[in-house]
């Protein structure tokens, strides 16, 4: 672990560019959060590409979206990612699983698991963000919220409102399809430095951020049979 932190700084001077774009650290009704209020959420260490961010779904998985290509480290339990914190965990990724049938324009099946090198240690600073049981939609007006990084982890959302199948395809029209969730989100609410974060429902992972079309998130509960394929559940 030692000698993996100590090529971290190298990776983390890759991303300064990027994290000084002021759209990376806003969101709605975003602020700076207390030290690790949402302990499953994953800084992804990403060469070129999207800014993106991930969040862990058992000890060994982090989840996030498939646009989300060129990962290579996963930082966990950490508030400031310029930062060496000692409740920091850093992990090697070992095997990227993009969905096979992932289309960009539509970002259509747009999620992605990624195995670390070892299992994360839970405890009160890293911690397992539920999936869904099964397979169903969330009710229309179901409460939700989003999150995302800056220098240091953002506050959460609270006005993401989920909308019913029916409001979804009126308002998204081919955009949206039985792999999508949407809500009230405007193009102010979600940005590059959230994609690939969670939609959280009642206290799970019910849906993945995807900034091409602020508003609209992969529906994690619509995956299940290829994520329990995918981690041999």
């Amino acid at each position: 672990m030692w000698r993996l932190r100590q090529a971290l700084p190298l990776l983390l001077l890759s991303f300064s560019s990027a994290l000084t774009d002021p759209l990376w650290s806003q969101i709605d009704g975003g602020h700076e959060a207390k030290p690790l209020p949402r302990p499953y959420m994953a800084h992804l260490g990403i060469t070129g590409g999207t800014n993106c961010v991930g969040f862990l779904v058992a000890p060994q998985w982090v989840m996030t979206a498939a646009h989300c290509d060129g990962v290579h480290y996963v930082y966990l339990g950490g508030h400031h990612i310029s930062v060496e914190e000692p409740s920091q965990q850093a992990f090697r990724v070992v095997a990227n699983y993009p969905h096979p049938e992932y289309e960009k324009h539509f970002s259509s099946n747009d999620i992605r698991l990624l195995k670390l090198n070892s299992k994360a240690t839970l405890n009160e600073y890293v911690q397992i963000l539920p999936l869904p049981k099964f397979d169903r939609d969330l009710s229309d007006g179901t409460p939700c919220s989003v999150a995302g990084w800056d220098w240091v982890y953002k506050g959460w959302s609270p006005n993401v409102t989920i909308f019913g199948r029916s409001r979804c395809k009126r308002k998204y029209r081919n955009f949206y399809n039985y792999g999508k969730v949407c809500s009230n989100g405007q193009n102010k609410t979600v940005f590059k430095g959230i994609t690939g974060g969670p939609l959280v429902c009642n206290g799970v992972a019910e849906g993945i951020i995807l900034y091409r079309y602020p508003g609209i998130y992969t529906r994690v509960a619509h995956y299940l049979p290829w994520i329990k394929r995918t981690m041999n559940l």
